[in-house]
């Protein structure tokens, strides 16, 4: 028997105490997520009725990977409830229920990842495997610590505008394209939004670029125009015969068109859309005194670090600016001011076009609107050195339906 769950779940023991219940709790389930996690991950026992306590583990930035829940009131209603309180926080729900308890048959199905019944003869089966489906997905969003990272804002084509900046930082790169680090200990980090808006030459400059120095010391978080596009070109898009949305793709994903016409540069693009992640995490070490998150978009904080495709979509894309102008960024984002805590991880997002990096707290926007005229910038972790590349076309800095980011 293989029981499978996912990082971020609460899973809840449900059944009358006994021995055998006991047994498979300490020597299959504790032992073996225990066995299978690093530093990286961690599971807790909670064996009260404690909502506190519960709270303390799932509410970010603790974010505890398994928690298990030896539930001791096994009323419909109190499990419904502790459900309910989960999935607040956006973890994941497993049910393991013990000798079938036939009073559990009402529960709602439709929140629970998984379901797991056993029998006493179950519970004593120590050969039960428990596989932890995006264990490895989970370890590969952390950052290697010994490099000293600089996130990099939208680059939307920006191609001589990226090459430049990265130079700013004294990384050299070759006539052939290819990035020589030499001693350094740096390394690039793009948050998003590497294509569209600028002319094809220009992307596929920019595709070129990246394809060949991504890798160890070269990661990308997915935007939502690399979303879009790859919908489009592998045929997902969920509006790929409305005329409103390849009307919009002509006008905003303009990608596409490039990559309908040019087999290489589609090869390029969907194996840098295979290794770029929804987030990625840096924690506190020797280089840096903070721990960082990043994603494309600003989200709320229970999105933050998780796996699931809500997350995902959430730390993609925020609430569309263009089809709401008559709201601030503010207004858009309403959760990002009072989950601001300096006490957190710093988040650096791009996405929101603003004309200069916004910070407040330990929220860093740094999406300058350089394809719109407005410039590209990057931030050297170790020293939070901040730097820009302008708009090489020299253009005014138009961004119509763009507002202040933290105008408090």
């Amino acid at each position: 028997m293989i029981y499978k769950t996912k990082i971020h779940t609460v899973i809840f023991l449900i059944g009358e105490n006994s021995k055998n219940k006991n047994t498979f709790l300490k020597d299959v389930l504790v032992k073996q997520i225990s066995s299978k996690t690093n530093n990286k991950t961690k599971i807790v026992y909670i064996n009260e009725n404690n909502d506190e306590k519960l709270e303390s583990y799932i509410k970010y930035p603790i974010n505890i990977e398994h928690v298990v829940i030896d539930v001791k009131d096994n009323t419909i209603s109190n499990i419904n409830e502790k459900i309910k309180f989960c999935l607040k926080y956006n973890y994941n729900i497993d049910l393991i229920i013990f000798d079938n308890d036939k009073r559990l048959l009402n529960i709602k199905e439709e929140n629970i990842s998984t379901i797991l019944k056993l029998n006493k003869h179950d519970m004593l089966n120590k050969n039960i495997k428990v596989d932890i489906t995006d264990k490895i997905e989970y370890e590969n969003r952390f950052l290697d610590e010994n490099y000293d990272w600089i996130p990099i804002g939208d680059v939307h084509g920006c191609y001589e505008e990226l090459k430049l900046l990265i130079k700013s930082f004294g990384i050299e790169i070759n006539e052939k394209d290819k990035i020589e680090w030499g001693d350094t200990n740096l390394a690039i980090l793009s948050l998003g939004d590497l294509v569209d808006k600028s002319s094809l030459e220009d992307i596929k400059k920019t595709i070129d670029f990246v394809y060949k120095n991504m890798g160890e010391r070269f990661k990308m978080i997915i935007g939502n125009h690399e979303e879009t596009v790859y919908k489009w070109i592998s045929g997902t898009h969920e509006k790929k015969n409305d005329k409103k949305a390849l009307k919009k793709k002509e006008l905003f994903y303009n990608t596409t068109l490039l990559l309908e016409n040019d087999e290489e540069s589609k090869k390029k693009f969907l194996k840098i859309f295979e290794f770029s992640k929804g987030w990625l995490k840096l924690k506190n070490n020797d280089i840096n005194n903070n721990s960082f998150v990043f994603t494309h978009a600003p989200c709320e904080v229970k999105y933050l670090e998780k796996m699931d495709s809500l997350s995902f979509k959430k730390q993609v894309k925020s609430t569309s600016r263009s089809a709401n102008k008559g709201l601030t960024n503010d207004q858009l984002t309403p959760y990002l001011i009072p989950e601001s805590n300096i006490k957190d991880p710093i988040h650096i997002f791009g996405h929101m076009g603003q004309s200069e990096a916004r910070k407040y707290k330990n929220k860093i926007c740094i999406d300058s609107g350089c394809v719109y005229g407005g410039k590209l910038i990057g931030i050297k972790l170790s020293s939070m050195e901040f730097k820009e590349v302008k708009n090489s076309s020299n253009k005014e800095f138009k961004n119509s339906f763009s507002s202040p980011l933290f105008d408090v």
